[in-house]
């Protein structure tokens, strides 16, 4: 006689999933719901009904209530994320498609959207984080703003239309985008954002979203879907299309919302309804709860789009490219100007060949693309000057920057110029580092002698006092200088410090330190323009690297 193995119930499935991804998680036991083959209701597992207001953001409300339906069925409670992020950021990481259009504006032609705009569809943004790593972080981060915005980017500029000639220039976009007052340092270094693992999407072209017996079969698995929608309603009770001579009490709508339920328990076809979770507050819902129920012929001929989230990302964490994402100010021996960090490379692969970084603003106000990776902490990136408006799958000949991020908003390391040759520079958001006191020139070993610096590595501030070089009087042509030293950390504790200088180069260093009973190798260059300031970064083979910063007192 065969075992018969008894089939693993869902909860314990969901459960064991939730419990070995989160472990750091307290699992919280969804809520039963109803489930036969003549209604579904998912309402226990959703959380809250929330308000669009008067903003055109239905589509990431939809989203958002998908994500966080989706993270209530694994065991993870109500959780409130945030939709403002996800409008703000879905329309600051989008990237124009058509390349012709972009050309045509010129080097600082806009490539984005506004984040202060909504519009395009709810199955889209679930595309988007299955496809792109797009995440959202908690609504206390980023909380929603219930209002249109006008977008605050110069008094004389300002425009609440989306599609004013004011934003055909990048800068101008990045200037509401970017600012430090909505992209704040908690936001950005969030020690959990929240996605999608695995999911489905189907587009227009294949009848999904109006497909009634899909849909049903989805939410018999109970899973909720996001459902995009676009042609005439006849609103009561229940939404239905508009029939010939309906005209003067039908409306036209485009629309995103959260299917979690449908009831074909009445007798009459015609009654059966699907059951949803809108945005719009208690306008038009057709129950106290303020869901709302959509007939069926409304789905069949209306319906766009269509997602649903199978699994979330179970373990959500730091999102550390997201901290690069900015305005920054940029120093790189000589050289300044403004880096618009506005977009990840690689976040756009399904539609452009994306290696696009952001801009790069001089200070005459000429602008250049920029293109380059990043991975972790470290950011490589080109500044081709002789190809200012560089296609987003370009790289080019110019300039090789190659940077590591602090979580104290800076970032430092060196650039290689085409012809070999190597310099320091560093990135701060908000006010530059001092230059400090000057260190005489021409550079020399002795140029560094007896003197003292500040410094912050990482996120480790301290001192160092540099003394006198020494040699070796039996080597008449020494490969490095040594120049002995001490550091001292800011709790007043005082360790060895060492600065080794190549016979050669003598802006270059290779120097060790011990910090927190560890040594610490690093590599550095004097900036040739600026009066006392050196930058590099930490070495060391299978280490994350970290900038420094040394400023002469």
């Amino acid at each position: 006689m065969k075992k018969v193995l008894k089939p693993i119930s869902k909860l314990w499935l969901l459960s064991l999933l939730a419990i070995f991804f989160a472990c750091d998680e307290e699992f919280v036991e969804p809520p039963a719901v109803d489930n036969s083959d003549l209604r579904v209701d998912l309402r226990p597992q959703q959380t809250s009904v929330k308000s669009q207001g008067s903003r055109n953001t239905c589509i990431t409300f939809a989203a958002v209530a998908g994500l966080e339906a989706a993270y209530k069925r694994f065991g993870y409670g109500d959780l409130d994320l945030s939709e403002e992020f996800m409008n703000h950021f879905g329309k600051t990481f989008w990237i124009h498609p058509d390349w012709d259009d972009i050309l045509a504006k010129g080097e600082d032609g806009s490539e984005t959207q506004v984040g202060a705009f909504g519009g395009g569809g709810g199955a889209g943004y679930i595309n988007d984080m299955m496809n792109t790593g797009l995440k959202i972080p908690l609504e206390t981060l980023m909380p929603y703003g219930s209002v249109n915005i006008t977008p605050s980017i110069d008094p004389t500029l300002a425009d609440s239309d989306w599609q004013s000639d004011v934003y055909k220039k990048q800068r101008v976009m990045s200037n509401y985008n970017l600012d430090p007052n909505k992209l704040t340092w908690e936001l950005q270094h969030s020690d959990k954002f929240y996605g999608v693992a695995n999911g489905k999407f189907f587009g227009p072209s294949t009848g999904k979203a109006r497909d009634t017996d899909f849909i049903e079969q989805i939410l018999k698995r109970e899973i909720e879907l996001v459902w995009d929608f676009s042609g005439t309603v006849k609103y009561g009770e229940t939404w239905k299309p508009c029939d010939a001579g309906d005209e003067a009490v039908c409306d036209t709508i485009a629309h995103s919302m959260l299917i979690v339920g449908f009831d074909k328990t009445s007798e009459n076809p015609d009654d059966y309804y699907f059951l949803v979770k809108n945005s719009w507050g208690s306008w038009q819902t057709g129950t106290d709860d303020n869901y709302t129920k959509v007939s069926y012929d409304f789905v069949r001929r209306n319906g766009s789009a269509v997602a649903y989230i199978e699994i979330p990302i179970l373990d959500p964490q730091e999102w550390e490219e997201f901290k690069f994402i900015g305005r920054w100010n940029l120093v790189f021996d000589g050289h300044d100007g403004i880096l618009d960090i506005y977009h990840l490379p690689g976040y756009w692969n399904d539609k452009i060949d994306d290696k696009r970084i952001g801009s790069f603003y001089t200070t005459d106000g000429s602008a250049y693309k920029i293109n380059g990776s990043i991975e972790g902490n470290k950011i490589t990136f080109y500044f081709d000057g002789s190809n200012p408006n560089a296609h987003w799958g370009t790289i080019g000949n110019g300039r090789k920057f190659e940077y590591y991020l602090s979580d104290e908003n800076y970032m430092a390391g060196f650039h290689t110029d085409p012809d070999g040759k190597k310099y320091a520079g560093y990135a701060k958001k908000g006010e530059l580092f001092s230059e400090g006191a000057t260190t005489p020139r021409p550079y020399l070993p002795e140029s560094y002698e007896n003197s003292t610096w500040d410094i912050v590595i990482g996120e480790t501030r301290g001192t160092i006092t540099i003394g006198e070089y020494e040699l070796d009087p039996g080597v008449e042509f020494p490969e490095f200088y040594d120049l002995p030293g001490t550091f001292t950390d800011e709790s007043g504790t005082v360790s060895a410090f060492q600065m080794r200088i190549p016979q050669t180069v003598y802006n270059h260093f290779y120097m060790q330190m011990m910090v927190n009973g560890g040594a610490i190798s690093f590599e550095g260059r004097h900036l040739n323009h600026t009066q006392g300031n050196i930058s590099g970064h930490t070495t060391g083979a299978d280490l994350v690297k970290h900038p420094f910063i040394m400023t002469r007192q």
